[in-house]
């Protein structure tokens, strides 16, 4: 592997690591949501808690952040084994 395509799947995890709904919970409500409700970072407590738009963007995020890296490296032409790692590696 070269170098560009190490560094992509590093970005991809590092993109995928990215607590969405903790920060939008704490952005919107100053609320830390992994001590409310079912305590998981996860969309489906953050709507619960924090109600439908905080919810659905959290999905958006959370879809957006392994999407987005496998969307790049098919733009940029990596070979098929890449993009299936930086898609794992966001996830």
């Amino acid at each position: 592997m070269m170098i560009q395509e190490i560094l992509l799947v590093l970005a991809a995890y590092v993109v995928g690591s990215i607590p969405t709904g903790l920060l939008l919970s704490k952005a919107v409500g100053g609320i830390d949501i992994r001590t409310t409700g079912s305590g998981n970072i996860g969309a489906t407590n953050v709507y619960r808690t924090m109600g439908r738009t905080v919810g659905i963007l959290t999905l958006i995020g959370d879809s957006l952040k392994g999407a987005l890296p496998v969307v790049a490296a098919k733009a940029f032409g990596y070979p098929d084994i890449v993009i299936a790692l930086a898609g794992v590696a966001a996830f």
